[in-house]
């Protein structure tokens, strides 16, 4: 009796811990909890800035006003500036065929002693020409308007006005010595003039044309 008491015991004992070990590793496979909520990070709104300070401009009229100004001018400018290349190029094909035929006319009437005046009346029509086109050249050039001020530097542009402030002063000072030399019919001094005229005829078509290459770069 004793040793069956003792027997079921054991059996009862070797049950319990049994169960105790299928429980621990019940709990130990069991999903863990789900973890509190964190709370979200916002990025700090402090670094949300504009280096170039754009956007209160996208709601100024007057900037917005100003911009559409410019925009509008510089429009203006290219097409007045364009029409002002094209003549360029015109006038100084037309100032080339005036100092030709200026040569030849001072030949004819100086050097071979011809005195034909074959050239006398093509001369005068290509220099009437050739003063107009310079003339609307330059005022297209000084009418243009200029939305883009910067400041002046020894560039190509500044090759350009200084070669056409140059031709522009020959072109003055053609004017005159022709006319004086017209005037000078049978005095002593006339084909020095006319020497004169022909010399600066040279030096205005030089100094157009360095105006015209430096404008083309």
């Amino acid at each position: 009796m004793q040793s069956s008491a003792l027997t079921t015991g054991c059996m009862v004992l070797l049950v319990l811990l049994h169960a105790e070990t299928i429980c621990a590793a019940a709990n130990n496979g069991a999903p863990a909890e789900p973890a509190a909520a964190t709370p979200a990070v916002h990025s700090n709104p402090d670094f949300n800035f504009d280096l170039l300070d754009t956007a209160p401009q996208a709601n100024d009229p007057i900037a917005q006003a100003n911009a559409e100004r410019i925009e509008r001018l510089g429009k203006v400018r290219r097409r007045i500036l364009l029409t002002h290349q094209m003549l360029g190029f015109v006038a100084l094909a037309s100032l080339t065929a005036t100092v030709v035929v200026g040569h030849l006319n001072y030949y004819d009437r100086y050097v071979s002693a011809d005195f034909s005046n074959r050239y006398q009346t093509a001369h005068m029509g290509l220099a009437t020409a050739t003063t107009a086109l310079f003339g609307t050249t330059a005022v297209l050039a000084l009418a243009a308007p200029n939305p883009y001020p910067k400041k002046y530097r020894f560039d190509t542009a500044m090759v350009h006005r200084i070669a056409m402030a140059a031709a522009t002063a020959g072109m003055l000072t053609q004017i005159a010595l022709g006319a004086v030399t017209a005037r000078r019919d049978g005095y002593l001094d006339q084909p020095g003039l006319a020497l004169g005229h022909v010399v600066v005829g040279y030096a205005t078509w030089a100094f157009m044309a360095t105006g015209v290459i430096a404008y083309m770069f």
